[in-house]
């Protein structure tokens, strides 16, 4: 490798950091704020969703969830909030956490000042509006960070959060293979990621009671992130 090459490795790295599903550079002598796992010893999980709320998904996933009695955490777009609230208001009022995902699922790696405020800022205020009570989580699209988007999270006093088991279930497999997927990556403290957005999620819905008793099975607890 050249000279140029080796130079260019940092900048490559740092490029890439945003994008990497773990802790990075950045992240270094923050602790457990930015939440990447629930603290361990009792035996507690987390199921969380992403990219809601659409109807024709988040509805029977609401009713698939009360059907095993647990209750889940949502991240939700401030876009599709702002055309489903009143569906917004039963997440919340089933029990379940609700955190911030973003306005418009739009990545967040280095970007203005501007664009942060819209982002973030503007959709913490309108599920603060449709829900009457103040948001504490953030979970960024994507999973992309940077040193400003958490200097902006510090200042809303809102703490981010990430996953340490990720179904794929974008990719729409079949129930039984997502099901197999959870339970062989979730451990104490687990925080699993799926989605309630975005596409069809049959497959998701339809993995959730096999998910809830495989994770029983093995003595885990269902919590919210709240």
């Amino acid at each position: 490798m050249c000279l140029c090459s080796f130079a260019a490795l940092p900048v490559l790295i740092l490029g890439m950091a945003p994008w990497i599903p773990r802790r990075f550079i950045f992240e270094i002598g923050l602790g457990s704020w930015p939440l990447w796992r629930l603290p361990s010893g009792d035996r507690d999980v987390a199921l969380t969703f992403d990219d809601g709320p659409e109807p024709a998904n988040t509805e029977p996933l609401l009713e698939a969830l009360e059907g095993c009695g647990i209750s889940a955490s949502f991240f939700l777009t401030g876009e599709k909030a702002e055309k489903n609230r009143d569906l917004v208001r039963r997440i919340r009022a089933a029990g379940h956490a609700v955190g911030c995902h973003g306005m418009s699922h739009a990545p967040l790696a280095f970007r203005t000042r501007a664009v942060l405020v819209k982002e973030v800022e503007d959709a913490v205020d309108l599920l603060e509006d449709i829900l009457g009570e103040q948001i504490f989580l953030y979970r960024p699209a994507y999973g992309v960070r940077s040193p400003g988007l958490y200097r902006m999270l510090r200042q809303q006093g809102l703490r981010p959060v990430f996953w340490d088991v990720m179904a794929y279930d974008w990719r729409e497999p079949p129930a039984e293979v997502l099901v197999g997927r959870v339970l062989r990556g979730a451990r104490d403290g687990s925080i699993i990621l799926l989605h309630d957005g975005n596409g069809p999620r049959a497959s998701t819905i339809e993995a959730i009671p096999g998910i809830v008793k495989g994770l029983r099975d093995k003595d885990m607890r269902f919590v919210t992130l709240s």
